[in-house]
């Protein structure tokens, strides 16, 4: 780690930054720009705060996952496409950001049509005779019921 004052680290934009001088608790650790405090210590803190209010930390985690379910479903499909290796290596940080938007616009049809949509995808990733590829080249926005029929098939002779 590059030593850097937290001056020339907030002029630089950046979050955190490193001294080289051991915190009070004597973690050799980058500090955060925004408080002087060590992240050892910030993360540490955090830890014990969640043992003490395990409640209210699975209340919060319970309540952002409701709220957010368009998100939920967007990482545990990327997850899922890793694990599965089908997210390409040329997958850029935008067209992650699209591939979110499309279980966003998802949720929204959902919504507003009160017709459960999914997000499918057009070769599946894992079909019987062909696998496909986690982009958004390769997904499309559909009625659940249209996407259960399909289920994990790809015709040949329509989707060449």
């Amino acid at each position: 780690m590059n030593i850097i004052s937290r001056k020339e680290a907030k002029e630089q934009g950046l979050k955190r930054y490193y001294t080289g001088v051991l915190c009070p608790k004597g973690h050799d650790a980058m500090k955060l720009v925004s408080n002087y405090t060590c992240v050892k210590c910030t993360k540490e803190k955090a830890l014990l705060w969640e043992k003490n209010n395990q409640e209210k930390t699975q209340n919060y985690k319970n309540s952002w996952v409701t709220k957010n379910k368009d998100k939920v479903l967007s990482n545990t499909r990327k997850y899922q496409a890793n694990k599965k290796q089908r997210l390409p290596r040329w997958v850029d940080e935008e067209e992650l950001w699209l591939l979110k938007e499309a279980y966003t616009l998802c949720k929204f049809r959902t919504e507003v049509t009160g017709i459960k949509h999914h997000v499918d995808h057009i070769v599946p990733l894992q079909g019987k005779n062909v696998s496909g590829l986690h982009t958004i080249n390769n997904i499309q926005i559909i009625p659940k019921k249209q996407n259960r029929l399909k289920s994990n098939y790809w015709d040949w002779d329509t989707q060449q």
